[in-house]
């Protein structure tokens, strides 16, 4: 059917109960809603969020989310109560909005224009909050976290050079055709904690995001800058090739880096995913195309197999130096 029945999912996470939670976009007019905000479409394109018991099969709720423009939805984090916290992009100046930080549509093309943060309440009925986040050009979020008290940080990539700030680390766009943000956003005060531009000269883009149970957040994507906003690097300049990964450590209220760093060999390589565990160690995931990527002793695969290969990197807490690193493909 084309575009017509076209249904993606880029998001998953799972709470403690087992339970299932899937966002993406739908093309469809006849994707399945139980418990909806909206049950019939807002536009072309809809992001969806599902919640399904692994189970029985069951959709808990499944709901639509859009306006008359084109959305997507590609990250989703849950609280500890159960509630979830979406983001992407919207291209709708209609959008559904709830007690938002950012009431109007920003700008940008009507296939990206601005990144969205939402929050569902448990039954996925309702919105507990809904905002835009963007400046007057495309802006899109591709990766949201959320900490023990509720506020989520999201990451992405803005072409923006008025992108909403909030005590940045980097106050002004960093040139090229995108930066990256980090911004925290306090979904029960409808306020920035912090937000910020992280980039150089050239393209930067945040992929993936995570908070730890300290409070550290932790920031993966990639950069084409030979002047990439580093602090404490353990790898201090860009490789080579088109582009490299990059991982940073941030405070949670956005004051300082614990440490920033390129990570990549003399080909390209991106950055897709990351998360930390309750010591401070950083667990990043992407793809390289670099024969030398930096890898370690006694792992898994120390070398390339081909021409592109996922890898596994895992970083001390200061960032000073790599526990393990190794190819898989």
């Amino acid at each position: 059917g084309g575009l017509i029945g076209l249904t993606r999912g880029h998001g998953i996470a799972v709470d403690r109960d087992g339970m299932i939670y899937v966002v993406g976009e739908t093309f469809r007019d006849i994707f399945p809603t139980v418990n909806s905000i909206e049950s019939s479409p807002g536009g072309s394109v809809d992001v969806f969020v599902t919640k399904i018991d692994p189970r029985t099969d069951e959709l808990i709720y499944s709901t639509r989310l859009g306006g008359a423009g084109i959305e997507k939805g590609l990250s989703i984090a849950l609280d500890d109560d159960g509630r979830a916290y979406v983001t992407g992009s919207t291209g709708s100046d209609d959008f559904p909005t709830a007690n938002p930080f950012q009431s109007n549509f920003g700008g940008g093309s009507g296939a990206i224009g601005d990144a969205f943060v939402a929050v569902l309440s448990v039954d996925g009925s309702e919105l507990v909050y809904s905002t835009y986040l963007g400046g007057s050009d495309d802006d899109v979020a591709t990766g949201i976290a959320v900490d023990q008290h509720g506020v989520a940080v999201v990451t992405g990539e803005t072409r923006s050079t008025d992108f909403p700030l909030q005590t940045p680390l980097q106050e002004v766009f960093g040139g090229g055709i995108a930066d990256a943000f980090v911004t925290a956003l306090d979904p029960y005060e409808s306020a920035l904690t912090f937000s910020t531009y992280v980039g150089g000269s050239g393209d930067d883009v945040g992929m993936a995001i995570a908070v730890d149970s300290t409070g550290y957040v932790y920031l993966t994507g990639e950069t084409t800058s030979s002047n990439f906003k580093t602090f404490r690097p353990w790898q201090a300049r860009i490789a080579g090739g088109i582009s490299d990964a990059f991982v940073a450590k941030l405070e949670l209220d956005g004051s300082a880096f614990v440490y920033s760093t390129y990570l990549g060999g003399a080909d390209s390589d991106r950055g897709l995913g990351i998360t930390a565990d309750a010591s401070g160690h950083a667990y990043v995931t992407g793809r390289t195309d670099s024969t030398n990527f930096p890898t370690t002793n006694r792992v898994v695969q120390p070398v390339a197999a081909g021409a592109g290969d996922v890898f596994v990197t895992k970083f001390n807490p200061p960032g000073s130096a790599l526990v393990y690193s190794t190819y898989l493909g």
